[in-house]
């Protein structure tokens, strides 16, 4: 069942829907963050520096560690859980990738992009663009289209039954110390 049936899904927009910008950063360094379901007319590749985000698209959730990023392609309805960790967002206006693969995945972060990513950070998506930014989230995105190829199978269960997910829920929050007399 998609989460459209199931819960209220809203369009976030990134920026302001006049922007021209083309692409842009956001950095979630030591926020917590967990977000209704949600669509943006913007690509986005999540990667947390430390530790891992979560993502939950509607046929699957994801636990991302920092080895690896999240591709959520424009108009993807996902949402997303980030505790306190290091991470940041690279999001692309749709147009500037070209790509049959249009679904949310994980994706092993090479050191390039990793060093990318952290550079991109440099550029807010409520900033303002510029010639070497251009250039630069150009760049990005003609090799997004090479790293979404890569795909890895980091997949958690999901389900829409209330007792499961409530079961889900409190496990996945008292990881550390949760037993199976517990769940």
């Amino acid at each position: 069942v998609a989460p459209d049936r199931l819960y209220p899904v809203g369009y976030v927009p990134m920026r302001d829907i006049d922007s021209p910008i083309k692409a842009g950063a956001f950095s979630s360094d030591g926020l917590e963050i967990e977000t209704p379901w949600h669509f943006h007319d913007l690509h986005q590749l999540l990667y947390a520096f430390e530790g891992s985000v979560e993502i939950e698209g509607q046929f699957a959730r994801y636990k991302v560690p920092h080895q690896f990023a999240a591709w959520i392609p424009a108009g993807t309805v996902h949402r997303t859980a980030i505790q306190r960790v290091r991470s940041g967002s690279v999001f692309l206006r749709a147009d500037m990738i070209w790509s049959p693969i249009n679904d949310l995945r994980v994706i092993p972060v090479s050191n390039l992009m990793r060093e990318m990513i952290m550079h991109a950070m440099r550029w807010p998506i409520d900033g303002e663009d510029d010639d070497l930014s251009l250039v630069y989230f150009d760049c990005f995105a003609k090799l997004c289209t090479e790293w979404i190829a890569r795909e890895v199978k980091l997949v958690l269960p999901s389900s829409d039954d209330p007792r499961i997910n409530a079961i889900v829920n409190a496990t996945r929050a008292n990881l550390p110390r949760v037993t199976l007399h517990d769940v």
